[in-house]
């Protein structure tokens, strides 16, 4: 099959291809057909197996299949000589076949994986960097621009934010440049310029760590672990904010750990003031929900934060975050630890840090990892001060507003048989024009509140205007027009909310929906923050299916 390079359906068309035939191969070749349905990208294929007997069974069961199309795969390699050995020898890598030999032993390798510097020989991550580019920058007191910071950083590619730490201060130094408002093509202040030499001088020492690509000493510690544990670093500053995650393995009462994953992101700036968000609990939250959805696919995991965090001081920013860290964490998986026990510190401050040192805190995480859970810092994070569970629902309870001024009505009961025939009842003439829907109801209920008057000996029969509609009566039928619909989409969470129960419904606690007094959801968005309208400020929740 010869796709022509360039036409937007190559790629799809070729990938289809491939599925497909993976698919009619399943049964003979399951874990192979499996390999190139999930672990293909594009041309490349990345995975990993347990035994060496297994990737030979997968890699020649691909090799087969895609031989029946006349595709060939080549280029295979592996940190495994016997895997490779047990290959054809043309389709293992080029640069690779000189290990096959017994007598030829290859000292290093480097090669691209998905982005991603991996040297197969050692089995380990290497980070490399254009000297040439970097030399240029350091020679003749060259001062960069803007647009030469931009460059650089560009230049650094870290898949799973191993060297974050390091990446992140070159984003700070070329946010420092926006928020001075330098213009591309201006050259950085002579203060920057001193930090910036700084980080480019780091950048070798960059290129000398050699991150092993396991996170254990060998295979057979990971197939033998007795427990292994995810722990979640998360430190916020004025200019950064982080979060780190390390893996811990005990094997026969023997732990070590290696750093899985790490994200690292400047400080938002506020739009035209080009000033940093310089509120300290935001960012702390916010490095807090990057922890939690960094640990989100791991069920038992613990947290630590190097800072404390009041409950019940929680702002309306805030509910949102709390409420989806909530959703993926345990109140107890949190603890507090200080700063100089917080590898997420390395990646918020402008600190003196040996980046070569492939066992330092960064990449090891602190010592009391490796020590029994007895002997953790064990002081918690602060709860509110009446000591209430905080949960979901109390999430809701804290952002419920507090003062409502809206014209309350006298609407019949939502279950009783008179709401729901009232609409379902009319025909399709009446119900397709709003106008006409709203108008016919309004006299409807306007007809009924005579007939509690007449029946109180409260309505004088002959005042002529008695069923005359005003403004109000319009804004009643609305609001019983929308509570019907409501209803009749979100029975059960609707129920729920009169009763004043919490719900499970994701959408609903995004949209953070909460029910007015005349028994209407509304959604209680950041339009409330302007003390000035209602009901405009908190939205009707109206299923779009209903109209």
């Amino acid at each position: 099959m010869v796709m022509l390079f360039g036409p937007t359906s190559s790629p799809f068309t070729s990938q289809f291809v491939k599925n497909k035939v993976a698919e009619q191969w399943q049964t003979k070749y399951p874990d192979s057909a499996k390999a190139l349905i999930d672990y293909t990208y594009m041309d490349d294929g990345l995975m990993s197996a347990e035994t060496v007997e297994k990737a030979k069974h997968i890699a020649l069961g691909c090799i087969e299949i895609l031989k029946s199309i006349n595709w060939q795969l080549i280029g295979f390699q592996s940190n495994s000589k016997e895997f490779l050995k047990s290959l054809p020898e043309d389709h293992v890598k080029k640069e690779l076949k000189p290990i096959l030999s017994s007598a030829y032993d290859l000292q290093s390798y480097t090669t691209k994986v998905l982005g991603a510097v991996w040297d197969p020989v050692e089995d380990c991550f290497k980070y490399m960097y254009d000297n040439d580019f970097v030399k240029a920058s350091l020679s003749n007191g060259h001062i960069p621009t803007k647009r030469d910071q931009a460059s650089t950083i560009a230049r650094m590619f870290d898949v799973r934010g191993e060297v974050t730490h390091f990446i992140i201060r070159g984003r700070i130094l070329l946010q420092r440049s926006w928020k001075q408002g330098l213009g591309w093509d201006d050259t950085i202040s002579e203060d920057d310029f001193k930090l910036w030499i700084k980080w480019l001088q780091d950048l070798k020492a960059i290129s000398l760590l050699k991150i092993p690509r396991r996170c254990s000493t060998s295979i057979n510690s990971l197939l033998q672990a007795e427990r292994i544990e995810l722990h979640v670093f998360a430190d916020a500053g004025k200019e950064a904010f982080a979060a780190a995650a390390y893996f811990v393995i005990e094997v026969q009462k023997c732990r070590q750990s290696a750093l899985v994953m790490a994200k690292a992101k400047v400080t938002p700036l506020k739009r035209n003031t080009r000033t940093e968000i310089s509120q300290m609990p935001r960012l702390e939250m916010t490095a807090c929900l990057i922890a939690a959805r960094m640990a989100h696919t791991i069920k038992e995991f613990h947290a630590h934060l190097s800072f404390k965090i009041y409950m019940c001081k929680l702002e309306k920013f805030a509910i949102p975050m709390v409420e989806e860290i909530l959703d993926k964490t345990e109140r107890n998986e949190w603890n507090y630890v200080s700063s100089d026990q917080n590898p997420a510190d390395k990646a918020t401050k402008f600190q003196k840090f040996d980046f070569s040192d492939p066992n330092s805190i960064w990449f090891k995480g602190p010592a009391f990892l490796l020590l029994p859970e007895q002997s953790w810092p064990k002081k918690d994070v602060e709860e509110t001060t009446n000591n209430q569970k905080l949960t979901i629902a109390t999430c809701q309870a804290l952002i419920k507003p507090t003062q409502i001024v809206i014209n309350n009505f006298v609407l019949p009961p939502i279950d009783c048989q008179f709401s729901s025939n009232l609409i379902h009842r009319l025909p399709n003439s009446i119900k397709s024009n709003w106008m006409k829907l709203i108008r016919l109801i309004a006299r409807a209920l306007k007809l009924i509140e005579l007939v509690k008057k007449c029946a109180a000996k409260e309505f004088r029969p002959n005042r002529k205007d008695a069923m005359e509609l005003e403004p109000m009566d319009y804004e009643k039928a609305e609001l019983f027009v929308a509570r019907q619909m409501q209803y009749d989409v979100y029975s059960t969470e609707y129920k729920a909310l009169a009763k004043g129960y919490p719900i499970s419904n994701k959408d609903f606690l995004a949209l953070r929906i909460f029910m007015d007094s005349n028994g209407i959801l509304r959604i209680n968005s950041r339009v409330n923050l302007d003390p000035d309208i209602y009901p405009q400020k908190f939205f009707r929740s109206c299923p779009g299916s209903t109209f």
